[in-house]
């Protein structure tokens, strides 16, 4: 993509029974906002039917998504704001966890509880964003909310799971954001250059920009702690029932 960051179809992984996630049907990336007009054809060109934003309302409010100008595309917005996450821009919120109220925070420990609260407090929402997942006419299907590595990140980890997908080899996708995310990183860190003249690194910055295995871990490990397998949370805690996995692995799997 031109212009829309941390854009990469989720499917071509294989399962541990050997099967392929199918590529084409699932989609990820960082806010629409920004999209140019290249960017607008290629999402037409790719059929996109649905556009999951994960995005606060006062992050959709501030960068509304561009999407394709035709009838076929619909957008579902399914909120996401765990407690740490105040209701700013990326760079103010930055300011507010540097200088604000949450200046005292270690921010790796600040994302490993946001991924925890994931799994605990947003179980209808992640649930919402499986049925869509699972549902043909809204194939293929886009899910993004600000830089597309946290909230998509385990909305995407935990359907690759579902579909069987080992743990090592859903780590290591869930970490290539790193790699689509240096112009994201490099207008945030620029736009804050002016904090080293308060002492403030940028390695102190780096933890609320990067996707990091123990993030994404610490997710799991609360899935294992509060219901065993990952299999137990989607149909336990999340609702999500035998015949709608069998129905999400129909849709997103293929042999090959």
């Amino acid at each position: 993509m031109e212009a829309i960051q941390n854009f990469r179809d989720v499917g071509g992984c294989r399962t541990v029974d050997g099967l392929l996630v199918r590529r084409g049907l699932l989609y990820r990336s960082a806010s629409l906002a920004l999209a140019s007009r290249a960017d607008l054809e290629e999402l037409s060109s790719l059929g996109i039917r649905t556009i999951c934003d994960l995005r606060t309302y006062e992050e959709r409010d501030e960068a509304r998504d561009r999407v394709p100008r035709h009838a076929a595309v619909r957008s579902v917005h399914i909120p996401i704001r765990v407690n740490h996450h105040k209701d700013l821009g990326v760079v103010s919120r930055l300011l507010w966890l540097l200088f604000g109220d949450g200046r005292r925070l270690d921010y790796e420990s600040v994302a490993r509880e946001s991924y925890r609260e994931y799994v605990t407090d947003f179980r209808s929402e992640f649930g919402a964003v499986m049925r869509l997942a699972s549902e043909p006419h809204n194939l293929p299907l886009l899910i993004h909310c600000t830089a597309g590595k946290d909230r998509t990140g385990f909305a995407c980890s935990l359907i690759q799971r579902t579909l069987g997908v080992s743990a090592d080899v859903v780590l290591d996708d869930y970490l290539k954001s790193n790699d689509h995310l240096d112009r994201f990183r490099e207008v945030t860190l620029h736009r804050l250059r002016f904090l080293k003249l308060f002492g403030i690194s940028k390695q102190r910055i780096l933890p609320l920009l990067e996707a990091r295995s123990d993030y994404l871990e610490a997710a799991f490990d609360q899935i294992r702690a509060v219901h065993g397998t990952v299999d137990a949370y989607v149909s336990d805690g999340l609702g999500f029932s035998e015949r709608e996995t069998r129905r999400l692995k129909g849709l997103l799997l293929e042999s090959g």
